[in-house]
């Protein structure tokens, strides 16, 4: 037994030990064919070479009638030249010297080159031809006085006791013929070793992907194979189709379907796939609806196909080639290769391909350059540098191996050296081909993580994307399904070296001598040059310097006209910065732990982030930014005020200011921020008082605000719901979904008519004109909010008419807290009326999932000529 490839332990040869895989592979013919030919050549004969030729199957048949008792030079040329001899026995067999001469020749040929001897016995009993009785027995009779007899029957009697086919067993000759072909099939399967060298390392693959397939199975099963380009997703697919299809009774391997249907449409791929399965009939099918024939389909209904789908890149290919995979036989098996995972909709499993070891990188470069499965003396090193560069993936290893066979030293350490700067082209445009097929945002995604992002967590790079109005969750889920990038460790993204080469190849490609023209640099010595010589800067849009520890300056930013967004997180060592630019949109210094001066000059400013900074004022120009929209100043622990005497200006619309925890108070005239939406406070606990609210602000947090008094706190954010916020709501016909107020207190103040510590109250009845809505009160007991659900749910007669929800997060509460929500009348179901002018038994009901309610109160708003009113007084029901 001998193994002709130890990567496919699965594919044996039986031959000697002097019979080479070169000789297996030489052979002319697949089959000679041994027969009697007034016995059988123009039935059985003739049927079973026509089954081998629909098989494709190299077949020798002598049409020549039997002349003289030798066989001719040309005849043992032609067993000699095949792999697989099959002797057909049949009642006058023996009669024949000539037949009995060419059996004398094949199992010479059996002992002495291994070949394959299939004995047939035709409407002839398998005991005549091994002992040499019956028609045999007087066959021989004839040949009394034949040097050669004694000869002849030791090869009757050895090629009787091989295993063998026997008619008589048999129904139907067409049951016959199709089990004589299928064994045919399966014992030359091993004569065609595949010595191609890209299967280096598919053993690992193929038992995976072997119980995938369930070939036991009667179920159709679909597999789909997934990779990145140049990853051996074809190779494998070729080694499955190879190994398997003999074991079916129909089979296509449809190769490049993204290109080929890019060249000859659809109508030529289907035609081909059918009619190949159909036994190389010339089908054709209505170009415009690919209809397919009820018969056509009911006859593949019949048949166990194989069918491999190579470079299907798109769901329409699929659907067009194969719309419904139910019409193939039973047993049937179909495998789809691709890069995009999401055309997978209809296939049972998938299997990932993974790049290949080390050991087995070096043996494919190996195999590549030297022919041989070890590098060449003098050459281990330069080898193990070149399998680092392509990092597993087999289209690379072969194509650098290519590349570097027959060259001296010197070249291979040149070639190294240029692909730290240069990828090669052969390998970029192979892995290009998954680029080209995004969209303009997945592109941007793409190349964005490939300068930038990668090895970077998933919901920061998503924030980040989000930020400069990137679909980025679809944009990211595309990319892996098209295996651009993966997750590692479930957050983190990654990409292969290969990958993101030629993503930084694009990049580069934007303008080769001039890198200040490019959309992005990330070469240390690039961005230097650029900045320090301002090269036309103009196409700058982003500059991100995070974690830049030793950065002490940056330099003149007036010529980037088109900057948007400066990031300089955790650049420790900058004392001071000023930023001059027309357009700068962001500028975030976070953790810019030794800044105490800055000035931007910015007036398209939207977003300031001075987050632990060691600001100890803001200069009061900041406040005239008139699209300032964000200020983050928590942990600005120096900064004791805002500024002397801020001059607020314009409209400053959704603004977010988060302060230090040392100031005390607001500016008196933030109010002036008329669009400022949302403020937050938290862990201010020297703030004493809030000054009045901007018109249309809807979000307060003040959590762990200590030194605000409640009752005041609540009596100033109850009266600015009533005579800012609510009118504009309702004015605007907008929904109130956001309206909250979060800030410390324990009790609801004395002022509401409508409180409990329970969990319900009900209100007997209510007037109905003018009632606007209902203003919750609700107190939340000390400690960590952990996804703290709060609800109201509103019944009327037992029936649910409202209902309202808020989701509560902080880490934790020092004191107990205060929130305040508005829940509008519109929101409400219909609410029935036991007479023209009122509603009866109110009930609402405070839930929580933490169970931290200790007390809420209930506010019926009510409009009148004079503005909104709150009812809480006797008189005001009766």
């Amino acid at each position: 037994m001998k193994i002709i490839m130890d990567e496919q332990n699965m594919i044996r040869a039986v031959a000697s030990s002097s019979n080479s895989s070169s000789m297996v592979s030489s052979k002319k013919y697949d089959v000679f064919l041994s027969f009697r030919g007034e016995d059988t050549r123009k039935n059985f004969t003739s049927h079973l070479y026509e089954a081998l030729k629909q098989k494709k199957i190299e077949t020798y048949i002598d049409y020549r009638l039997e002349k003289g008792d030798e066989i001719s030079a040309a005849l043992i040329k032609a067993i000699e030249d095949s792999h697989v001899s099959v002797v057909i026995f049949s009642e006058n067999y023996a009669s024949s010297k000539w037949c009995l001469g060419e059996l004398g020749k094949i199992m010479e040929c059996k002992k002495e080159r291994g070949q394959i001897v299939i004995p047939v016995f035709y409407n002839i009993d398998p005991s005549h031809v091994r002992k040499q009785t019956g028609s045999y027995e007087q066959s021989f009779a004839k040949h009394t006085g034949e040097p050669r007899c004694s000869k002849w029957k030791a090869a009757l009697t050895e090629a009787a006791n091989l295993a063998a086919w026997d008619s008589q067993i048999y129904r139907t000759e067409s049951e016959f013929l199709k089990d004589i072909v299928k064994d045919v099939l399966r014992k030359l399967a091993p004569r065609y070793p595949n010595h191609r060298k890209e299967l280096v390392g598919v053993e690992e693959n193929y038992e995976k992907i072997e119980s995938l397939l369930k070939i036991g199975s009667s179920k159709v099963r679909i597999l789909g194979i997934w990779g990145m380009g140049g990853i051996g997703k074809t190779t494998l697919a070729s080694a499955l189709y190879d190994k398997l299809s003999p074991e079916f009774e129909g089979c296509c391997f449809l190769a490049n379907v993204r290109e080929e249907s890019d060249k000859h449409g659809f109508k030529a791929l289907r035609n081909k796939l059918f009619s190949e399965l159909l036994e190389n009939e010339n089908l054709c099918f209505d170009a415009s609806s690919f209809l397919v024939s009820h018969f056509v389909l009911s006859r593949l209904g019949r048949k166990k196909v194989f069918i491999v789908l190579d470079d299907v890149d798109t769901s329409e290919q699929l659907e067009n080639l194969i719309e419904d995979f139910d019409f193939l036989g039973l047993g049937s098996r179909v495998i789809v290769t691709t890069r995009n995972k999401q055309i997978f909709s209809q296939v049972d499993k998938i299997y990932k391909v993974k790049e290949l070891s080390i050991h087995h990188s070096l043996k494919l470069f190996c195999l590549s350059v030297f022919r041989e499965k070890q590098p060449k003396h003098g050459y281990e090193d330069l080898s193990r540098s070149a399998i680092s560069y392509c990092k597993g993936i087999p289209l690379a290893l072969k194509v650098l191996g290519a590349s570097l066979r027959s060259r001296s030293k010197q070249a291979w350490e040149c070639e190294l050296r240029k692909l730290q700067k240069f990828p090669n082209m052969e390998i970029h445009n192979v892995l290009k081909l998954s680029y080209d097929g995004l969209d303009y945002s997945q592109k941007e995604i793409f190349l964005d993580i490939a300068c930038f992002l990668r090895g970077k967590q998933r919901d920061h790079v998503t924030s980040i994307l989000e930020a400069f109005d990137f679909p980025a969750a679809s944009g990211i889920e595309v990319l892996l399904d098209k295996a651009l990038i993966t997750i590692s460790g479930g957050i983190q993204i990654e990409m292969h070296d290969l990958i993101q080469e030629m993503g930084w190849k694009i990049v580069h490609q934007e303008h080769i001598k001039d890198p200040g023209r490019r959309s992005r640099l990330w070469k240390h010595e690039e961005v230097h040059d650029v900045l320090k010589y301002n090269k036309n800067l103009v196409n700058l849009k982003t500059i991100d310097l995070w974690g830049s520890r030793d950065l002490v300056e940056i330099p003149d930013l007036s010529k980037a006209e088109k900057l948007e967004s400066v990031s300089l997180c955790y650049c420790e060592s900058l004392c001071q910065l000023q930023v001059h630019s027309k357009s700068l949109g962001v500028l975030n210094l976070y953790g810019c732990s030794s800044l105490r001066e800055f000035l931007v000059t910015s007036e398209e400013l939207t977003e300031l982030n001075l987050a632990f900074t060691a600001i100890c004022a803001l200069p009061s120009s900041i406040w005239q930014k008139r699209k300032l929209r964000s200020l983050y100043l928590r942990g600005c622990h120096n900064l004791n005020k805002l500024s002397d005497e801020p001059r607020f200006c314009g409209s400053y619309k959704h603004s977010i200011t988060t302060l230090a925890s040392n100031v005390k108070r607001l500016p008196v005239n933030i109010e002036n921020l008329s669009m400022m939406t949302m403020i937050w406070l938290d862990d201010c606990r020297k703030l004493v008082s809030l000054p009045e609210l901007p018109l249309f602000l809807e979000k307060l947090s003040a959590c762990n605000c200590t030194s605000l008094d409640t009752k005041i706190t609540q009596q100033q954010v109850l009266q600015h719901m009533l005579q800012s916020r609510i009118p504009y709501l309702r004015k605007h016909y907008l929904k109130c979904y956001d309206e909250e107020y979060f800030f410390p207190g324990d009790h609801v103040i004395d002022e509401c008519r409508f409180h409990t510590t329970q969990n319900s109250i009900t209100i007997p009845y209510l007037q109905k004109p003018e009632l606007c809505g209902f203003i919750y009160c609700i107190i939340l007991s000390m400690g960590p909010l952990l996804e703290c659900d709060v609800s109201c749910s509103v019944y009327q007669d037992g029936i649910r008419v409202g209902w309202l929800e808020r989701l509560l997060e902080y880490e934790n509460l020092i004191s107990d807290h205060v929130v305040i929500l508005y829940h509008d009348i519109s929101e409400f179901d219909k609410i029935s009326e036991v007479h023209d002018h009122f509603f009866s038994n109110i009930t609402f009901i405070f839930e929580n999932n933490e169970d931290r309610i200790t007390e809420f109160g209930v506010f019926p708003v009510y409009a009148s000529e004079s503005g909104l009113k709150l009812v809480g007084s006797k008189e005001i029901f009766e």
